[in-house]
């Protein structure tokens, strides 16, 4: 029999193994050797031809991908797009049946399904039949939501009173309800602080989008806020995006929300999937009501990575960099002027860094 320890050093191995391979392989292709131009001075068509050819090197260097390789390639996969496994579902299998590609699992965030097929299809795959689940699961119904009824509140690893504990909720926190185990004891759900695991059906309380969106109510007035960081933003409003910028001579998305956070008097980090792992969640698709100003905006590319951030406003407006409006006014309603359908359908969720109304500096 196996040691559960062994098995663990052996998936933490192959994990190693399959970053480090990731690694080496993502800096063998240079876009100034290929085009002798760097990345942001590229066109459209030659950064969709370079991404397609390191897509390739990066998943099958010999550039003869094998089916019997499937799992190995959605672990290389996972180790790209999934930046904290503790906040998120990615649970998905390959299986070669007849000729066909059968996907299988669950995912959390919807562009991890298509992306899987995507660098399926790229590596020659052409016959993908994808059914992977993605959370909440449509059976929870109406009530998908819930908060904590207990004292402390465990959240475990598996749906079982003897799992491993990862984290604890106080009474009255709040929880996004994914899915419920076979005994319908036990229901996945992702915490404030979007840890993901197993919680005890007695111990929430649960209940429908409406009467949990006015327990999220925000209190207090956040004008001050918004009032600062429009007055930060307007010196700059118009500049171009570029792509690594950081000044008033050009930002990207996570160098405009960094730069505003700094004015604040808060570091964050520098990219948008480590922007994506600070704060409280607070809104969702479906759920934005509770949206106010400061808040970040995570966005995910058509792999499922965290590719894009802007900051809000305070309900429905944000202000973001990207295209060739550079930094702007966006917004999530349909009806406004503002309104980017783009950028919308890659909403994952709003985190809350900011804890006070008044402004920090």
């Amino acid at each position: 029999m196996i040691k559960t320890e062994d098995v663990f050093m052996k998936k933490k191995a192959f994990l190693f193994f399959v970053i480090l391979s990731v690694s080496l392989a993502s800096f063998s292709l240079d876009p100034v050797e290929i085009y002798r131009r760097p990345w942001e001075e590229m066109t459209r068509e030659q950064r969709r031809e370079f991404w397609l050819r390191r897509t390739i090197q990066q998943y099958e260097p010999s550039g003869k991908p094998s089916k019997d390789k499937l799992d190995f390639y959605i672990s290389i996969f996972e180790s790209k797009n999934v930046f904290d496994p503790k906040v998120t579902v990615f649970e998905v299998n390959a299986e070669d049946k007849e000729g066909t590609i059968t996907l299988t699992g669950e995912v959390l965030i919807p562009n991890h399904k298509g992306g899987v097929e995507r660098v399926l299809n790229i590596l020659g795959f052409d016959k993908i039949e994808n059914n992977i689940n993605v959370l909440p699961d449509p059976g929870l119904g109406k009530k998908g939501f819930a908060v904590a009824l207990s004292p402390v509140v465990s959240i475990k690893r598996r749906p079982s009173e003897h799992s491993e504990q990862m984290n604890q909720l106080e009474k009255g926190a709040p929880l996004r309800l994914l899915k419920k185990d076979e005994t319908g004891q036990f229901y996945l759900a992702q915490s404030p602080d979007a840890y993901v695991g197993w919680v005890d059906a007695k111990d929430i309380q649960i209940m429908e989008l409406k009467q949990w969106s006015l327990l999220r109510k925000p209190k207090g007035d956040d004008s001050l806020i918004k009032e600062k960081i429009i007055k930060i933003t307007k010196p700059i409003m118009g500049i171009p995006y570029i792509w690594g910028g950081t000044t008033e001579q050009g930002v990207d998305c996570s160098g405009l929300t960094q730069y505003i956070y700094k004015e604040l008097g808060i570091n964050l980090p520098r990219d948008a999937d480590e922007q994506s792992n600070i704060g409280e969640i607070v809104a969702f698709p479906g759920y934005r009501d509770n949206l106010r100003a400061g808040d970040l905006l995570l966005f995910t590319g058509r792999s499922g990575r965290f590719s894009h951030v802007a900051i809000s406003l305070g309900g429905m407006d944000y202000l973001q960099s990207a295209g060739k409006d550079g930094v702007h006014l966006s917004s999530f309603d349909p009806a406004s002027p503002h309104y980017d359908k783009r950028t919308d359908e890659k909403f994952v969720f709003a985190r809350r860094v900011l804890r006070t109304n008044e402004p920090l500096k």
